[in-house]
């Protein structure tokens, strides 16, 4: 059984994040959470980007993006999911926000065209650990190297990773969930350098497997990322206040700015 559950496919996230179970799982994030966190950054960090444009590369359903729109940025997302991609636009409608000052696509950030093809930017955002899912180091630099050339001269990139050091003191090997009366059975563990989740449920009388797997890139690593694809590391922040970084803070966001 134990070897089983951890053979994870390198595409995992291409097959996960489409999946209604996914967001069955997680439920409804956290929108006020994402409001703040979108109102600080608008206000501290891309403060006079009123009409610029701003990339939020795997966008989910929109609820970064749809804020950055509401503070009048010209917003751009992107995501590889089409149901989440759906689930943006639709949400997008509702609220009134329409092109130009908002629109979504699917794409895939390793590919310089589709990361580009709204650019150049005065911002991007990647959010809520959207990044170490690659099986090599290349294929996380290339997507890197992708956001410099995409942003115009000065313009800001944020990356929000999970803090490493508080997942492995905090990680819980083993639980069993219910989500709107379904049931969820989820495994994790810290191996190799990877920081790796299992979860399995039953669906049409069969069990589905699927997995998230998320390199345990520490500060260290990712600054160092950063320099080599030619970013100036402009602050490390640990939450969604932009309080300074410790190995205790809840996040690890690095806040770069193309020279």
């Amino acid at each position: 059984m134990q070897q089983e559950l951890w053979k994870i496919p390198a595409d995992w996230f291409v097959r996960w994040f489409n999946t209604p179970a996914y967001h069955r799982l997680y439920g409804p994030r956290d929108q006020a959470e994402a409001d703040a966190f979108v109102d600080v950054l608008a206000d501290k960090v891309f403060a006079g980007l009123n009409n610029g444009r701003l990339l939020e590369c795997a966008c989910g359903a929109g609820r970064h993006a749809i804020r950055f729109a509401q503070h009048g940025i010209v917003v751009h997302g992107m995501d590889l999911a089409e149901n989440s991609i759906a689930r943006a636009r639709e949400r997008a409608k509702e609220l009134g926000l329409a092109s130009p000052q908002i629109q979504f696509s699917t794409g895939d950030m390793r590919n310089p065209d589709h990361v580009a093809a709204h650019g150049p930017y005065d911002a991007i955002t990647l959010l809520f650990t959207s990044f170490g899912y690659f099986t090599s180091d290349e294929e996380h630099l290339q997507t890197l190297r992708n956001f410099h050339d995409s942003l115009a001269p000065g313009g800001m990139f944020v990356l929000d990773f999970l803090n490493v050091h508080k997942v492995q003191r905090e990680l819980v090997e083993h639980e069993v969930l219910t989500r709107s009366g379904k049931t969820f059975e989820v495994w994790r563990r810290i191996q190799a350098g990877w920081i790796e989740k299992a979860i399995q449920y039953q669906q049409g009388g069969q069990t589905h497997l699927h997995h998230e797997r998320v390199r345990a890139f520490d500060v260290d690593i990712l600054s160092q990322m950063m320099d080599e694809i030619g970013f100036h590391l402009h602050s490390v922040v640990g939450d969604y206040r932009l309080h300074p970084w410790t190995e205790d803070s809840p996040r690890l966001i690095l806040i770069c700015q193309k020279q």
